[in-house]
Parts: structure tokens; sequence; C-alpha cells
């Protein structure tokens, strides 16, 4: 994942166009030539996925000012007319037939069908460290890069020794890794984490969210809240026996946890941390 500078020149190398209608008015792009993303199974909502719009089929004119509109919308942190930019040599169809191929992945548990919604930038800053090379590759397809708008622009690109696979297959480690992504970005957004400190910071709190469940904390607050401690506090905070007893006491409680531990204070939390270094020494 790389940062980058929007600007005119660079934009232009950009041959198609990715729009989130959940996220920008119908009026701003339907008068375009886009196509559907919707894969067969998702056709009852079609109008609610992904669409595609080939850049290279727009008169000059139309196609400088849609480029235009996304450096200015970027900069007044608008909602960006388009998702993803998607840099590719391949035909319209190519692209548009591996997007929507994209947009299903199958749980490694049941075999399921769900829907990955790599258009969306806050779940691609995550899919960028729970991906492999491979799979990265993969999720690319036809294409040398994508960028997406978020604080100016980042750009993701396939490593050259990667290997593309037939379908993007996870682990279950990955399955569950994304399970989690809609509670980071909560986590993330309540923090006011930086774009260039996301990826990273999910990354983090990944593994905390998974060891708060562990735990019995299955209430989004409650398991952010500990998450968060994960990440501030002594790493063997929760084995402390007044943590324990906390949990116990939130068993089948929601957002008890939050209440409850929000009356600690940083001299608690002071010798909490004192005390899990002494045992550990």
């Amino acid at each position: 994942m790389e940062r980058i500078e929007l600007n005119p020149r660079l934009l232009e190398k950009y041959s198609y166009a990715v729009i989130d209608p959940v996220q920008v008015d119908s009026a701003s792009w339907k008068h375009l030539p886009v196509h559907s993303l919707a894969p067969p199974a998702y056709a009852h909502i079609a109008s609610q996925l992904p669409h595609v719009l080939s850049l290279r089929g727009l008169d000059p004119s139309e196609r400088e000012e849609l480029l235009a509109d996304v450096i200015d919308r970027t900069a007044a942190d608008q909602a960006p007319l388009f998702c993803l930019l998607i840099e590719s040599s391949q035909t319209p169809g190519s692209v548009i037939r591996h997007l929507s191929r994209m947009m299903i992945v199958h749980s490694p548990e049941d075999r399921k069908p769900y829907q990955l919604r790599y258009h969306d930038t806050y779940t691609l800053m995550q899919l960028a460290w729970i991906l492999d090379a491979d799979q990265q590759k993969t999720l690319l397809g036809p294409s040398t890069s994508w960028l997406f708008p978020l604080e100016q622009g980042w750009c993701l690109r396939s490593q050259e020794t990667a290997s593309a696979m037939p379908a993007l297959r996870l682990s279950n480690e990955q399955w569950q890794q994304l399970q989690r992504v809609g509670r980071i970005n909560v986590a993330l957004a309540r923090q006011n984490v930086a774009a260039d400190q996301r990826t990273e910071t999910g990354m983090r709190l990944s593994p905390w969210l998974a060891t708060a469940h562990s735990v019995g904390l299955t209430d989004e607050e409650d398991a952010i809240a500990f998450a968060k401690q994960g990440l501030t506090q002594h790493p063997e905070f929760y084995r402390h026996p007044r943590i324990v007893r906390t949990l116990a006491e939130c068993e089948g409680q929601p957002k008890r946890y939050v209440r409850l531990t929000a009356l600690l204070t940083d001299l608690d939390w002071q010798q909490i941390a004192a005390d899990m270094s002494l045992l550990s020494t």
C-alpha cells in the first residue's frame, strides 16, 4: 500500500472507475455509461452494489472533468465520486467479469458465498494486511494497480514476484480476521486514526478483538474497549485478578464491561501493570 498525491497527470493512466451507489447520489453518475458489477446471485440488489465506468470510452472533455472532480472532492473531504480507479490495459469485459467475480468470497468453514466489499476504502485498508501477496495479485486480477482516495490517494499494486490464483481462497484464520474488519473500522473511527496508520493499527487490533471474544465479550462496545486496553495497557492485563473478576461479573450483561472498566483510574491501571510485570519475571 503506497500513499500518493493525486494530480491530473497521475490520474490519466487509469482506464476504469468504480462507483459505490451507497456513497454517491445517483444524479452524479446515472448519465454515464456504467455497468453493474452485481453477480447473478445479487441481481435483486444490483442498484446498491458498485458499478464500473470505462474512462477510455468517454470523450476527452468529460473524462478530464470527472478526474478533476476526484481531486476536488478529496481536497474538500467529500465522498469521492469514484471509490476505485483501476489501471488496466485489458478490455472492459475482462475487467468487469473479474471485478464481479471478486465480489463473492466463500467461507472456508461452510463454503457458503458472502459479499466481499473490496470497493469500500476502509475494508481495502485492512485487506492490505489480511491477504498475502498472491491473494492481492488475485484480487487485482487484470489490473496493474488500484487507486482509492482517502486523505489524498492510496495505491495498491501487486508484487512482481506474486502469482495469481484461479480464485480468491481464504484460510480459516483470514476468514476470522475478515469478520472482525467491521469492528476494527468502528474502533479506528472513534480514535480518529489517520489514514496512514489504519492498516497497521487494524492489524494490531484484530488479535485483541479475537481475545475479547475468547473471554466472553461479544458486545461490540465491550470488545472494542477491551481491544483498546490491550493496545495501551499491559499485554497480560486481562489475566489480572481484578480484571478476571470484572469479566466474570459481566457475563451475559452487554456493555457492563465498558461501564466497570471506565471506573478504573490511571493509578489502577498502573497497579495492574506492575502486578502483571511481577508475575512475568
